[in-house]
């Protein structure tokens, strides 16, 4: 498997904040409280100073996103989901 080496391909390992909170249906202000108490810790930050995690710190510390009940998603986005079934 070829590995390309790019700073895209290189952040494709990493999280942003909002990335963390859609994936498991929190609030963006969840995970920066999460940053604030020490669960979560960036692995890096970009040159303007925003947090990146890494994929499998995220699911070592938070669990796998596939293991979230459907009731713990986001309430909105279900609305919206159900309500385009028919």
């Amino acid at each position: 498997m070829l590995r390309f080496e790019s700073s895209f391909c290189a952040m494709a390992d990493f999280l942003t904040t909002s990335e963390i909170a859609q994936m498991y249906g929190l609030a963006d202000s969840t995970v920066r409280h999460y940053r604030a108490s020490g669960r979560l810790v960036p692995a890096r930050r970009t040159p303007g100073g925003h947090a990146r995690y890494a994929i499998a710190d995220v699911i070592a510390t938070l669990g796998s996103p596939s293991a979230l009940t459907p009731g713990s998603r986001d309430r909105k986005s279900t609305r919206l989901n159900s309500s385009h079934l028919g």
